[in-house]
């Protein structure tokens, strides 16, 4: 991917983890601070590829923070989904 397409994705990673801890601070709804966490991952990764950062420690390690941040979306989509089941 080009430099300028990872570094649109960091500062808009970035802007979705800043709105979505704000919500979370304002209305303690989880699954804001899951999106904040998950987008804070996605950060890292964007950070990680426009630094090089794969060329000293190889793409492991930046494919697993990925890989984490995808699972925290699906926790956060799950521990969700069941509030709203008790709820109903």
């Amino acid at each position: 991917m080009g430099l300028l397409l990872m570094v649109v994705s960091f500062f808009l990673a970035l802007v979705v983890t800043a709105m979505a801890y704000v919500e979370y601070k304002t209305t303690s709804d989880r699954i804001f601070m899951f999106l904040a966490d998950a987008f804070a991952f996605f950060a890292v990764v964007h950070l990680a590829t426009i630094l090089s950062v794969g060329k000293l420690v190889g793409d492991f390690p930046i494919i697993g923070i990925q890989i984490i941040a995808y699972l925290v979306i699906i926790f956060g989509i799950y521990h969700q989904s069941k509030i709203y089941k008790i709820i109903k």
